[in-house]
């Protein structure tokens, strides 16, 4: 395993500068380790000392930044450097992230230029996740998106609501096509499935109706999330069932007030153990409205 340097700082330089001012631009000074690696959408200085590249250039225009192709996700090592660039395996348990010098946002104008910002000569590490909603934004105050580069099944998000939704209104992390909605209160974390996109926003917390919601993820495992409306102050009980009619745990047992509500359960029963893979049964009351619904856990 080659050994990641994390005080090795890259430079991204986005090399308009030719163009619009006529301008000859030398290129910085590089040692005799290093190599230059062209690709089609950038130039990097790849220093095999530490295991990353030490600057890279690209040109971005406005044409660039508004192209139609999505990200690829498909990390690998670079085959121009000659004496290997870094890889996955470096990476893992190492405490870092793969932190892109040629952001995959600057891409989207050709497959090529997509695919190629994945490669690990791109890549310098980084402490932890950043996330920012479109804009480069770091605060959102009305409504905010949020890309998500993430390989795993779930991703943990930790929050800190500083600017109160007001009146009736609440903020609610929403998953890209609407499978998941998560209302965040105050400070703290939740761990959802992984999404390309998240769009934070305000809503109105009253519902028109009472609403058991299909279970997202859905087969699941081992966490899935319970989502539900109510538009009246209720007793609320959310219980799961195995398909005989038997009580596996209760999640719910209390009266709350109208709004959307949203609750995880992690596939163990009313003593904490692991269940077993199957279809279960979830089922609410509140007040005179009941409604069941069928979830799969898979293992």
């Amino acid at each position: 395993m080659k050994k990641l340097s994390s005080f090795k700082y890259s430079v991204t330089l986005i090399l308009g500068l030719r163009i619009l001012f006529g301008q000859d631009l030398s290129l910085p000074k590089i040692n005799e380790s290093d190599q230059i690696i062209q690709h089609s959408a950038y130039t990097l200085n790849y220093d095999e000392q530490h295991e990353q590249a030490s600057w890279l250039a690209y040109i971005l225009t406005s044409t660039h930044i508004r192209g139609t192709f999505n990200r690829t996700n498909d990390f690998r090592e670079d085959y121009k450097v000659k004496t290997g660039s870094a890889s996955l395996s470096d990476y893992k348990g190492s405490g870092y992230d793969r932190g892109h010098l040629a952001p995959a946002g600057d891409m989207k104008w050709s497959s090529t230029a997509m695919s190629e910002s994945f490669f690990m000569s791109n890549m310098s590490p980084q402490m932890a996740f950043d996330a920012r909603f479109n804009g480069d934004m770091k605060y959102a105050f009305e409504s905010g998106e949020i890309e998500v580069m993430n390989t795993s099944d779930n991703l943990t998000i930790s929050y800190d609501i500083v600017t109160e939704a007001g009146g009736h209104m609440s903020w609610v992390l929403t998953s890209e096509g609407g499978k998941g909605e998560y209302l965040l209160e105050g400070a703290g974390e939740i761990t959802v499935p992984t999404a390309n996109r998240f769009t934070l926003e305000k809503k109105a917390v009253i519902p028109i109706e009472y609403t058991l919601h299909q279970n997202y993820p859905n087969p699941f495992n081992p966490i899935t999330f319970l989502r539900y409306d109510l538009p009246n102050q209720a007793q609320v009980t959310l219980t799961v069932y195995d398909l005989i009619g038997r009580e596996v745990t209760q999640l719910v047992n209390t009266t709350q007030d109208a709004g959307y509500r949203s609750v995880q359960w992690n596939a163990t029963d009313m003593h904490g153990k692991p269940v077993s893979a199957g279809v279960y049964l979830y089922q609410i009351r509140a007040g005179e409205f009941v409604q069941t619904k069928k979830m799969v856990l898979l293992k």
